[in-house]
């Protein structure tokens, strides 16, 4: 299985912070930020690793990986020249997917399941490659409100997402890891352009759900979603207590 990491963006949310770098390298405590994703797939067995590049000052994040061989993985590099949303980069990596199933991680998400939630939504996948089947990572958050949030049926199955609702169904959020089937080129191909311009990824997922065939994954973990300064600061205190605590 491969796995795509997506780190472009300009990064505004962080301010004077990303004038001069890709917001993927700056750190998280101890180690640069899209490390984190490369270790959680390489500790799940995923070597082969497209980074999906855009916006400004991506060669300093391209020096700092390499091929990627130093954190055990091989790496290629796609840059998105069009800032046409999550969806729309996915379509930078059919080539390198083609018709299998793969992963999907936002560059400045951070999971303290690491590579057991890759693990278990791999478990999680149907063996065979016929029946369309999505497969999204959630995880109980106190802020709902800031991200796209599912309401669940009585089968805990997600009957829809609402993007940033002000009265959540729930306290869980859709996390950046995804995980999907040959079927997302073809809804992707489907989708119309937002408000924003941008094809967006809770489309292409309500699409699977309007299949009924999305599937969902809670974090035991912690999860992080690094885009702002206050979570920026707020994961790496994370990162800084759990290691003094494994002293």
């Amino acid at each position: 299985m491969k796995a795509i990491i997506l780190a472009g963006g300009n990064g505004r949310r962080l301010g004077d912070l990303t004038i001069q770098l890709n917001k993927h390298i700056l750190p998280v405590y101890s180690k640069p930020m899209i490390f984190y994703p490369i270790e959680m797939f390489v500790g799940a067995g995923i070597t082969d690793i497209m980074i999906i590049l855009g916006g400004n000052s991506v060669g300093p994040l391209t020096e700092l990986i390499g091929d990627g061989a130093k954190l055990g993985a091989s790496v290629t590099y796609r840059y998105q020249y069009k800032a046409d949303g999550i969806a729309g980069a996915l379509k930078l990596a059919r080539d390198f997917i083609g018709e299998d199933r793969f992963l999907v991680c936002l560059g400045d998400n951070v999971f303290f399941d690491s590579s057991q939630i890759v693990l278990d939504m791999i478990a999680e996948a149907p063996q065979d490659n016929f029946v369309p089947t999505a497969i999204l990572a959630t995880c109980p958050t106190d802020r709902p409100q800031s991200f796209g949030v599912p309401t669940l049926g009585p089968n805990n199955e997600i009957l829809k997402i609402t993007e940033k609702p002000h009265s959540p169904d729930s306290n869980l959020a859709i996390t950046g890891l995804y995980c999907y089937d040959k079927y997302i080129w073809s809804v992707i191909d489907s989708l119309e352009p937002s408000a924003r311009l941008e094809l967006e990824i809770s489309d292409a997922n309500n699409a699977y759900i309007k299949n009924g065939s999305v599937k969902h994954i809670s974090c035991k973990k912690p999860w992080r979603d690094c885009g702002d300064i206050d979570a920026l600061l707020d994961c790496a205190n994370m990162v800084r207590n759990l290691k003094n605590a494994s002293k």
